[in-house]
């Protein structure tokens, strides 16, 4: 005889594994995307971290620039100003600064054959405002006549930037060894000329770019030094005037 169950099935006890299945899947697919939800969450919120703080360090970067521009001539006149003192700053320093490696290097050229320098000392000009005094080479040495001194004076005169020339000192002696024992006279004969004399050179420019250069109105400025051995141009007098009335 088969039993029949009278109780409502609402108020039946419920049996373990009885149900819709679907049901189980269902809560375990909602745990699983809420679980992916929360990762995506944390994922993006790390990202917008990251870029808070990249965002700020470019802020505080460009803080930084513009008041680095802002310290920077903007107008005309800032630029025109900036750029007088520079000139100014770098005139002065080239000034106070002579080129003594190209005035020997002329000197070295102007020093004929018979000629023997024993000593060479310079003196760089004071190069500030108001001092017109130049820079001066003085020198020593021996020559083999009168002829070869006013050669070689007339020589130094056309240095580039040399004002004067002036002799201190010359007289003729015989040809005999320093104080050191060294002979410096075997190139000026056998009854050298001692001399001493000092080549002043002109004060020196600055034009708008600070760059040096010669005076313009000093003799020489612009000519080249003649080779050694080779007799220049100036040596050769001009021939004097004939006086008034006389024949030829």
């Amino acid at each position: 005889m088969r039993a029949v169950n009278l109780i409502p099935e609402e108020l039946r006890p419920r049996v373990p594994g009885d149900g819709d299945p679907r049901i189980a899947y269902g809560v375990l697919g909602g745990l699983a995307l809420l679980l992916v939800m929360v990762l995506v969450a944390i994922h993006y919120s790390n990202e917008l971290k990251t870029i808070e703080d990249q965002t700020a360090a470019i802020t505080a970067e460009s803080q930084s620039h513009r008041a680095r521009v802002a310290t920077v001539a903007t107008t005309p006149d800032q630029v025109a100003a900036d750029v007088k003192t520079r000139t100014l700053l770098v005139g002065g320093l080239a000034k106070t600064r002579f080129p003594w490696g190209d005035a020997l290097y002329d000197l070295s050229r102007a020093i004929p054959e018979d000629t023997t320098l024993n000593d060479i000392n310079v003196s760089s000009g004071g190069g500030t405002e108001g001092d017109t005094s130049g820079s001066t080479m003085s020198l020593t040495g021996c020559t083999s006549s009168w002829v070869g001194y006013s050669r070689f004076m007339t020589w130094l005169k056309t240095m580039p930037g040399v004002e004067k020339v002036e002799s201190s000192s010359s007289a003729v002696s015989s040809a005999q060894g320093g104080a050191d024992g060294v002979d410096r006279t075997r190139n000026c004969g056998p009854a050298p000329l001692s001399f001493a004399l000092e080549v002043t050179y002109s004060q020196r420019k600055i034009d708008l770019l600070g760059l040096p250069k010669p005076d313009a109105g000093a003799s020489g400025a612009t000519g080249a030094a003649p080779a050694a051995g080779t007799p220049a141009a100036a040596t050769t007098p001009a021939p004097a005037p004939a006086p008034a009335g006389s024949e030829n």
